[in-house]
């Protein structure tokens, strides 16, 4: 429709058409079918040596059918002489069958304005829709032109294609380009409706710029529906540019809308199947020898494949599937089965087979044991031993068919095995052995011991035994280390805290054993641990004490102090003084000594120092009286430690008067009563024999002490008479 307006009468009938008629019509023109072919292989494979045949069977489809074999050896649905091998045959019916898969992108316009193109202008505003060669993509065709009528074809809401028809023909209104398959037949459809009723649109499909089936009508009705198709095969072609045009040159009218665009492609149906010839018959011989004589053979013959019945032709005549009294050396048959299929097998009877030889021994032979019975029976290569059979009386089982049978027998004492061995034709030989179950020897022993490590143990074997004699001892000590002694009685120390036990294996002449296991025997305590501090490593001979503090171990349960002075104390933490020992002014080392034992006995013990200094001292007098009361008649000084001493006297004009030095082993000096070194130094208050004046003097000491610091004094003597 072009830019006109509608006199009220048209848009009242059309407003009746659009009551009456709608609903969608169903499909027309389309008479393409999608329902699939369905149809079947019927194989005759062939015998050996022939060839088979195959029938396909249609069970759904539209007759006539076409067929097209793969390879080309019919164009019915029979084909015969077939050889083995893989075969496919394409069916097609009356009817394209449009089941391909949908090659159309957005066919539906639920995804808008793309993936096609048009020659139209697009546009998408309210009421844009009214110049010519003008198409929207939405579901309200009245937004973009009051006068169009309609709603899409499968739902009533989605979007479709709204189109306002151009004067032009063979205008392309929507166009995509497929990738297609080539020699394949698709189907091309649409969905078409009016949007008003002055003229109907005229429409072709087009595909590669060549128009295809003829043009259709656009319905005469508004808001109906209506499918047309056509099909086209692909010939050599990858790619199709497909294209619905307007062939219409009306001015007026002409206005109408697409939806459901659909391009599949037409599939016939296909079946492959396998011709397969008939396996020819696999014959095997089972064959007896001579059963250690001659001309008593036999063998008898199993068939896998093939067709039956069977005929059987052996080479000495007979014609029966099993034959007797065959003859040593090679024989053979030939089965061949109803289809004339045979196959030959072969076999050699052996000559006069040589009997084995039996033989076994029995390891070991101890009561409460099993005994392994070892075959050690011979025979020769040609001849195997293929079967034996074991009668034991007395044990569990009493019969076995196995080479080398283990077996427990119940009671001690002398029983009989019998061995029958048999070889691959039958021949035997038998063997009665006696086997004599010896007593099994007593394992016992002695040993125990206790105690702070090391602790070491006797152990002495008591084990006995009433079958033979024990020749071996196999000791097992856990945690200990044997010292001395011999296999049978050894010597074993532990050295590490904990319970062990020990584990005796004695082992008979016959090689017959028994074990015996104490646990624990022995048992190692743990030893404490001493240490104790002290309230200072070094003191004076003015303060010669010491407090001992105990730091040794939660387990200890008596303590002795010895404090390296000849005295001792059990006390806990006990505070001793030297002052008796050290009677010198001298240095003194003593060493303390902490013993302790826990509960078992376990002792520790630790040792630390301590030490005593001398002390140093010195004084001087500052008046003496030289007047023969013997009072106070000298002057010196006195001091303690003291090992090096000088004394100078001088008046008051600097004149020196009197000195003395001396040195020397200050104890001397010190001990007892003595007053020190210094006091070995005594000025009576003379010069040169005679007596000074009463005067004031000044005196310098200079003196090294026991720790060999220097030391240097000055000061005043008042001389008085």
């Amino acid at each position: 429709m072009k830019n006109t307006t509608w006199p009220l009468p048209q848009i009242i009938g059309v407003i009746c058409v659009l009551l009456v008629l709608g609903t969608t019509l169903q499909a027309q023109n389309c008479s393409f079918n999608t329902t699939p072919i369905v149809a079947n292989a019927n194989v005759t494979n062939p015998p050996c040596g022939s060839t088979g045949s195959a029938t396909i069977n249609v069970t759904s489809g539209v007759a006539p059918y076409t067929y097209s074999w793969t390879p080309n050896v019919s164009t019915t649905n029979t084909a015969s002489n077939l050889t083995p091998g893989i075969y496919s045959v394409e069916i097609n019916d009356a009817n394209c069958h449009a089941v391909g898969p949908e090659v159309v992108v957005n066919g539906d316009f639920t995804q808008g304005n793309t993936g096609f193109t048009s020659a139209y202008t697009y546009c998408s505003q309210s009421q844009c829709l009214w110049p010519a060669a003008f198409y929207s993509v939405g579901s309200n065709p009245q937004f973009y032109h009051t006068q169009f009528w309609g709603a899409d074809h499968t739902t009533g809401t989605g979007n479709f294609l709204i189109i306002n028809g151009a004067s032009t023909a063979n205008v392309p209104v929507w166009t995509e380009t497929l990738t297609v398959i080539p020699n394949r037949t698709y189907v091309f459809s649409t969905w078409v409706s009016s949007m008003n009723t002055i003229s109907a649109a005229q429409l072709q499909f087009s595909i590669n710029g060549v128009t295809i089936g003829n043009i259709f009508n656009s319905p005469p009705q508004i808001n109906t529906w209506v499918k047309f198709c056509t099909s086209w095969n692909s010939g050599n072609n990858t790619t199709a540019v497909i294209s619905i045009i307007n062939q219409s040159t009306i001015l007026y009218g002409n206005d109408f809308a697409l939806d459901d665009i659909s391009f599949k492609t037409c599939m016939p149906a296909t079946i492959t199947f396998t011709v397969n010839p008939s396996p020819p018959p696999v014959v095997q011989i089972n064959s007896v020898g001579n059963n250690c004589g001659p001309s008593n053979g036999t063998a008898s013959v199993s068939v896998v494949g093939g067709s039956s019945p069977y005929s059987y032709q052996w080479g000495g005549g007979q014609t029966s599937q099993s034959v007797t009294g065959l003859s040593a050396g090679n024989h053979s048959v030939i089965v061949t089965d109803s289809h004339g299929c045979s196959d030959t097998a072969y076999t050699f009877i052996n000559t006069s087979a040589t009997p084995p030889s039996a033989s076994f021994t029995a390891s070991p032979v101890c009561f409460r044991i099993p005994t392994l019975l070892s075959d050690l029976s011979t025979a020769y290569s040609n001849e195997p031993i293929t079967n034996w059979s074991w009668i034991v009386p007395g044990a569990t089982p009493p019969t076995s068919t196995q080479q080398n049978p283990s077996v427990l027998y119940s009671t001690p004492g002398i029983h009989t095995a019998t061995l029958v061995v048999t070889t691959l034709h039958g021949c035997k030989d038998t063997i009665v052995q006696q086997i004599t179950i010896h007593n099994n020897p007593k394992a016992d022993f002695t040993g125990d011991g206790s105690g702070c490590a090391p602790v070491c143990v006797q152990f002495s074997d008591a084990s006995t035994c009433n079958d033979g004699s024990i020749t071996n001892w196999h000791w097992n000590f856990n945690g200990g280390t044997v010292t001395s002694g011999n296999s049978q009685n050894p010597v074993v120390c532990y050295n590490t805290p904990g319970a062990y036990g020990a584990t005796l294996t004695v082992v008979s002449s016959y090689g017959c054993t028994d074990e015996k296991d104490i646990q624990p025997l022995v048992t190692v305590h743990t030893y404490p641990s001493a240490d104790f501090s002290v309230s200072q490593t070094t003191a004076t001979l003015d303060e010669p004490n010491f407090t001992f503090y105990p730091q040794w171990s939660n387990d200890v349960s008596q303590w002795s102090w010895n404090f390296g002075d000849n005295t001792t104390s059990n006390a806990t933490n006990p505070t001793h003084s030297y002052a008796s020992s050290a009677t010198g002014n001298d240095f003194y080392s003593y060493t303390v000594t902490l013993i302790v034992q826990n509960q078992f006995g376990c002792k520790d013990s630790i040792v630390r120092p301590v030490s005593l200094t001398p002390d140093f001292v010195f004084y001087i007098p500052n008046t003496f009286t030289p007047n023969t009361d013997n009072l106070n008649e000298n002057f010196y000084g006195k001091g303690r430690g003291i090992k090096e001493y000088k004394i100078m006297l001088f008046d008051r004009w600097g004149n020196l008067v009197w000195d003395c030095y001396k040195e020397g082993d200050q104890r001397a000096y010190d001990d007892g009563t003595a007053e020190g070194l210094p006091s070995a130094c005594k000025w009576d208050g003379t010069f040169k024999g005679k007596e000074v004046q009463e005067d004031v003097y000044v005196w310098k000491v200079e003196l090294t002490d026991i720790f060999n610091l220097k030391h240097q004094y000055a000061g005043h003597v008042s001389l008085v008479r």
